[in-house]
């Protein structure tokens, strides 16, 4: 594994952790010509016991893996951050829900050279 350092050493998993939001609340709305834009905000039931630190990227796995929450405020068993979701129109925007999976990922060792 690459030297990152102690801090951001201890943060490195070998398998992600995965969690669901405990609470999900639309913060912000913003109806342009053309786009639309839902700030939601996700509270998790993980923290630093379980390796969580603020500014750390959730990617989400289900249902839609390409989008991605921004921790701001991580205690030791909560974690806060938000997540923006942009479409054409509003309508077409689903919220984010408790049945959601975010992961921290993991990461994974080089294979060995042949």
């Amino acid at each position: 594994m690459p030297d990152v350092g102690k801090l951001r050493g201890a943060l490195i998993r070998l398998e992600p952790l995965l969690m669901h939001p405990e609470t999900v609340t639309l913060i912000a709305t913003r109806d342009e010509t053309g786009w639309c834009s839902k700030t939601y905000l996700l509270e998790f039931a993980h923290g630093t016991t379980d390796r969580i630190a603020e500014h750390m990227q959730l990617q989400a796995s289900e249902p839609n893996n390409y989008q991605r929450v921004l921790l701001q405020q991580v205690a030791a068993r909560r974690a806060v951050g938000e997540m923006q979701l942009m479409d054409a129109e509003c309508a077409k925007i689903a919220a984010p829900d408790r049945q959601w999976v975010f992961t921290t990922g993991a990461y994974r060792l080089p294979s060995p050279e042949k």
